[in-house]
């Protein structure tokens, strides 16, 4: 894991508001592309890093899904199948267009399915 990634991964767990805000702001500024595991885990994070305030910004679920899919790899179809329905909605809907952009089958059969569970069960995430 590149090294200041996984210090803004420890960021994000903090309590302290201030800390985790400047996590998520270092993501949104992200512009590297990370190896591909690397990649794997943020996705796996978005899943498991809640919000600790209700607050617009506190969205890590978000942040670390735009940062993992700056490059989209057909590999990465496996983990967000597992995890999408755990991210934040509009973390899930960022990923739905990743899928799109990434336009293979496995990631069109990924978007039609989530598509459809999402539209019959009125779009519920467990994530915010």
């Amino acid at each position: 894991m590149n090294a200041e990634m996984q210090v803004i991964l420890d960021q994000l767990e903090e309590e302290n508001l201030g800390i985790r805000k400047k996590a998520i702001e270092a993501l949104k500024k992200w512009e590297y592309q990370l190896e591909l595991e690397d990649a794997c885990l943020l996705l796996e994070k978005a899943a498991e890093i809640k919000p600790l305030c209700e607050d617009e910004w506190d969205n890590p679920s978000y942040a670390l899904v735009t940062a993992a899919c700056i490059f989209i790899h057909e590999d990465m179809v496996p983990v967000i199948e597992k995890n999408i329905l755990r991210y934040s909605l509009r973390a899930a809907i960022k990923v739905l267009s990743f899928l799109l952009v990434l336009n293979t089958e496995s990631a069109i059969s990924l978007y039609k399915k989530t598509f459809h569970q999402f539209y019959d069960h009125g779009f519920a995430c467990t994530g915010v």
